[in-house]
C-alpha cells in the first residue's frame, strides 16, 4: 500500500514539474544585478535638469530733448517707426535714443566712439514680437544688448543685457531663445526663454558647475563645459535637460 502511494505521489510531482508555462501568464523575477544599478546611476548623473528663474525686463525710458551740446553721430531708420540715434556730448562716450516725428527718447550709453563700427541696430522677431535689437561694445570684454519694443510711437526697453546676445533655438523645441554671453577669462552663458508671458532665464555655468567657463558650439549645438580636470559637452533638449554627450 505504501509503495502504491509513493508511486502516485512521485507521478504527481513529475507531471507538475513538466507542465508547460502559460505564455499569457507574467513571470515576476527579481534580479540583483549590480551592473544594472551602475547604469541607472550613470544615466541620471549624465542628465542635469535646469531651473529657470524670472528675469527683470529693460530700463525705464522717458521723453526728453537733445541738448545743444549733443552731437548726432549716426542714425538708423527703423521701418516706419522712427529711428535710433547714436549721439554724444562733450565726452567720448556714445549714447543712443529713439526719435519719432515729434519726440526724442534718450535711452542710455552704447560705448566709446572708438567702437562705433562694432555697434549695430537690427529688427528681429522674437517671442511673438517685432523688436529692435541695439548692440554696442563698451570695452575689450564688455558688450551690451538692448531689445526695444516700439509700438504706436512709444518705445520700451523690453530686455536690457550687459552682455552680448543672439537669437537661437538652443533646446530644439521650435521656439527661439536668447543666448547671452559675458565674462573673461571664464565665459558665462545664460539662456532666456519666453514662458507664460514672462522672461525666464537659466545660468548654464551654475547649472553645469562649470569652474572654467562655458562656450557654445553653434554648429553642433553643444555647450562645452570646463571643469577642474577636463572638458565636457552637453546638449540641451526640449524638456530643459542638459544631456552629457559622448567624448
Amino acid at each position: 500500500m505504501k509503495k502504491g502511494v509513493f508511486v502516485i505521489f512521485a507521478s504527481v510531482l513529475l507531471l507538475t514539474g513538466c507542465q508547460p508555462t502559460d505564455p499569457q501568464q507574467p513571470i515576476n523575477t527579481v534580479i540583483n544585478d549590480p551592473a544594472a544599478s551602475i547604469i541607472a546611476s550613470a544615466s541620471s548623473a549624465n542628465e542635469i535638469k535646469g531651473d529657470y528663474m524670472e528675469v527683470k525686463g529693460g530700463r525705464k525710458i522717458t521723453k526728453a530733448e537733445l541738448s545743444e551740446t549733443d552731437k548726432e553721430v549716426s542714425v538708423y531708420p527703423v521701418s516706419n517707426k522712427g529711428e535710433i540715434v547714436f549721439y554724444k556730448a562733450s565726452e567720448d562716450m556714445l549714447r543712443y535714443g529713439y526719435r519719432d516725428r515729434t519726440s526724442f527718447y534718450p535711452i542710455g550709453e552704447i560705448g566709446p566712439e572708438f567702437y562705433l563700427q562694432d555697434s549695430s541696430v537690427v529688427e528681429t522677431k522674437l517671442f511673438g514680437k517685432t523688436l529692435v535689437r541695439v548692440k554696442g561694445l563698451c570695452g575689450a570684454n564688455c558688450m551690451l544688448t538692448d531689445y526695444l519694443e516700439i509700438e504706436n510711437r512709444n518705445v520700451n526697453s523690453f530686455l536690457f543685457l550687459g552682455k552680448d546676445a543672439e537669437e537661437l533655438d538652443v533646446d530644439q523645441d521650435g521656439e527661439i531663445e536668447i543666448l547671452a554671453r559675458s565674462g573673461s577669462p571664464f565665459a558665462e552663458i545664460t539662456i532666456i526663454k519666453w514662458v507664460d508671458q514672462k522672461l525666464m532665464e537659466i545660468n548654464v555655468n551654475e547649472t553645469l558647475n562649470a569652474q572654467k567657463g562655458v562656450s557654445y558650439d553653434k554648429e553642433n549645438n553643444h555647450f562645452i563645459v570646463g571643469t577642474e580636470t577636463k572638458f565636457e559637452k552637453y546638449r540641451l533638449n526640449k524638456e530643459g535637460v542638459f544631456v552629457l554627450q559622448p567624448a
